[in-house]
């Protein structure tokens, strides 16, 4: 599949399956921009893909704040001029049991799964009702516990 003049976001890019997935749009010809609070770990993908590929742009964003999940979507089209298509990746988990896991924990959760696909979602969709298309992709939470890391 011909990615090329595609933009594309995706959240969570900077490790795993969403970087992964920026991998795959890259290599079909789409600009991609990584979207990824872990500003190490956003930067090491995006020259990765600038270096494979000729495409790939960090933008430092955390899901979970209304402010920037609007930047993240001004930049991108101050940057391409469009975007069309969000794949909602971002997520997080907790080694831990139900038990060991108390309310700041859950409530991180459910703001960066839960609120951050929404918030992406609905500063994406002004731009894409204005151009009359795109495309949404949300990637489910994966129920594997993983250690969080800083």
């Amino acid at each position: 599949m011909n990615w090329t003049d595609h933009v594309v976001i995706v959240t969570g890019a900077g490790s795993g399956i969403g970087e992964g997935i920026a991998h795959r749009f890259a290599e079909a010809g789409a600009e991609v921009v990584i979207a990824e609070i872990n500003q190490t770990r956003g930067e090491a993908v995006a020259h990765a893909l600038q270096a494979k590929y000729g495409k790939g742009h960090f933008i430092q964003t955390n899901v979970a704040s209304a402010s920037d999940c609007q930047t993240l979507v001004n930049q991108t089209v101050e940057t391409f001029g469009h975007i069309d298509t969000l794949v909602n990746n971002a997520g997080v988990n907790f080694v831990k049991s139900t038990l060991e896991m108390d309310e700041a924990d859950w409530d991180r959760v459910i703001d960066v799964d839960l609120k951050g696909a929404f918030l992406c979602s609905r500063y994406v969709l002004e731009k894409m009702v204005l151009r009359k298309q795109g495309n949404i992709i949300n990637i489910p939470a994966i129920p594997v516990l993983v250690k969080e890391e800083e």
